[in-house]
């Protein structure tokens, strides 16, 4: 099920501001991709690696914002809230 724009919108920014807790070649990886919309073969090409090695680096991205998000607010990774205030945690 696709979200309306609006909540598109607010779940991106939730998740955009996550993605700069990432290591920068797994950040740069997902918000090229996934946020920015730019080609598996684009984004491999900008970065010097392989399409398989991006793929890889995408994966692996994605599993530690899912683990991002969930440590960030439990509920609202469970249950789909929009409008969650939780700070994230801070960049070490």
């Amino acid at each position: 099920m696709a979200m309306a724009g609006e909540d598109h919108a607010t779940a991106c920014a939730c998740v955009a501001g996550l993605v700069d807790l990432l290591p920068p070649d797994a950040a740069r990886a997902v918000r090229t991709v996934d946020l920015e919309g730019a080609s598996i073969a684009s984004a491999a090409a900008a970065e010097g690696i392989t399409p398989g090695n991006l793929k890889v680096r995408r994966h692996r991205a994605r599993a530690q914002l899912r683990d991002l998000v969930e440590a960030t607010c439990r509920m609202c990774a469970t249950h789909g809230c929009l409008d969650c205030t939780c700070k994230p945690p801070q960049k070490t």
